[in-house]
């Protein structure tokens, strides 16, 4: 069973999804120097995979998000807290703890969410 905080994090035990997931072609997250391919993402957070990022949930990580589309690219730093951890499967689930102004608009505005404030 993977490690969770999803239930600490606002989701259910049937659906531990807060919001809409968007797969992800071209995108990365770097994780101390390292690069990760984002499997999704949503207004809250990522998913890498596959990651063997050596971390444990809960743990708060500094992260650099690479995201491109057709006609766009979203890229910001921030904190972001791990939330799931499957080593089986390889996948590292982690919850944005603090977005600056800009990354906050970006992220929003791409989401189509006013409600993207992150902040602790």
């Amino acid at each position: 069973m993977p490690n969770s905080l999803g239930n600490h994090l606002g989701a259910t035990e049937k659906n531990r999804r807060r919001e809409r997931r968007e797969e992800v072609d071209n995108g990365w997250v770097e994780i101390d120097g390292r690069t990760y391919p984002v499997k999704n993402w949503s207004a809250h957070g990522f998913m890498v995979r596959p990651c063997d990022v050596d971390c444990n949930v809960a743990d708060e990580l500094d992260v650099k998000i690479v995201i491109r589309f057709a006609i766009e690219k979203i890229e910001f730093s921030c904190s972001a807290i791990v939330v799931r951890i499957d080593k089986k499967r390889q996948e590292l689930a982690a919850a944005y703890v603090v977005l600056n102004d800009a990354a906050q608009l970006a992220v929003a505005n791409h989401f189509g969410d006013s409600s993207t404030s992150i902040d602790r």
